[in-house]
């Protein structure tokens, strides 16, 4: 941390002073104006690299334009373009916003840039009540929501182009509801494991359904919930067992015909636990494949069941 500062502070200090000006900016005149970049040349542009692609993945709509010298590129942020409209707050009403900002994170730096977006300053401050985990996606999808267009992002390393409706929090994450016109029905991705930062198209294009036309529910599996990395889990059923488990799984697990008559069904979890349960509701009629720890704690815990038995 260069002098103190924190990369929050120091991000927040960039998209000021991009807002502040009218004219475009070099990165040394900005980089000499923040304090907390690095003294050497190599490790200041990277870590100006890095910041601006914070911004960038929060929604700043940071646009370019080659500098006079024809080598440096300058930056800036339009007002017009970041400032939302004006929402004729009263006092009163600031004063709620700022405090209910300060007292349920969303996370590190999102409220103080929700405040700066609204035109506002951060003088409240509250207890934390509650504190709201944000993913590098998030802002873009909020954007694309709001300018009513569609968004294309990659989901579990599938290529995705939806139309998004709402987000919702849930069990501590967010949630895209969205509806997917390449399998016309609606679709719920969980924000945090969009691979990439998503990109808007065609704004305007998106009808979005008035609140309480459609489900709103998140309906994750118990195995789809836990916090850890998703794991590819591979099950070998018994049929017709593995059509029935691939109703209760959803669209996104796979099933392959296996030589000896069973099938095969993958799907991603991040609950292990979860798909011990699962697995072990359909008795003899499965088999745990994959992934290696996950059998051999299934094995083990009936090896100890069995054992105490006897």
């Amino acid at each position: 941390m260069a002098d103190g500062v924190s990369k929050v502070e120091r991000v927040l200090n960039v998209l000021a002073i991009l807002l502040d000006t009218s004219r475009f900016l070099s990165r040394a005149e900005i980089t000499s104006s923040v304090v907390g970049y690095p003294e050497s040349d190599v490790a200041c542009r990277r870590t100006f690299e890095r910041d601006k692609e914070t911004l960038r993945a929060m929604g700043v709509p940071i646009i370019t334009q080659p500098l006079a010298d024809g080598v440096d590129t300058g930056y800036r942020v339009r007002p017009s373009d970041y400032f939302l409209a004006d929402l004729h707050l009263s006092d009163d009403e600031a004063a709620a916003l700022q405090l209910a900002v300060s007292a349920v994170a969303l996370d590190s730096h999102a409220g103080a840039g929700a405040l700066l977006k609204l035109s506002g300053t951060q003088t409240t401050s509250a207890p934390l009540i509650a504190a709201l985990p944000t993913a590098p996606a998030l802002a873009v999808v909020f954007d694309a929501i709001r300018q009513r267009a569609e968004l294309k992002f990659s989901y579990r390393n599938k290529s995705r182009q939806v139309h998004p409706w709402a987000l919702r929090s849930e069990r501590g994450r967010w949630y895209l509801i969205a509806f997917d016109p390449a399998v016309g029905e609606r679709r719920t991705y969980r924000a945090d494991r969009i691979d990439d930062v998503p990109t808007v198209l065609n704004p305007g294009t998106v009808d979005i359904p008035a609140e309480g036309t459609y489900d709103t529910s998140i309906g994750d599996a118990p195995w789809d919930i836990g916090g850890g990395e998703a794991q590819e889990v591979c099950v070998a059923f018994d049929a017709p067992h593995h059509l029935g488990a691939l109703e209760r799984l959803g669209p996104e697990a796979t099933s392959e015909a296996l030589q000896d008559g069973r099938y095969a069904v993958r799907f991603s979890a991040t609950s292990l636990g979860a798909v011990r349960s699962f697995v072990l509701g359909f008795l003899e009629h499965a088999e745990v494949i994959e992934p290696p720890e996950l059998r051999e704690s299934i094995i083990s815990w009936l090896q100890s069941i069995a054992d105490v038995a006897s």
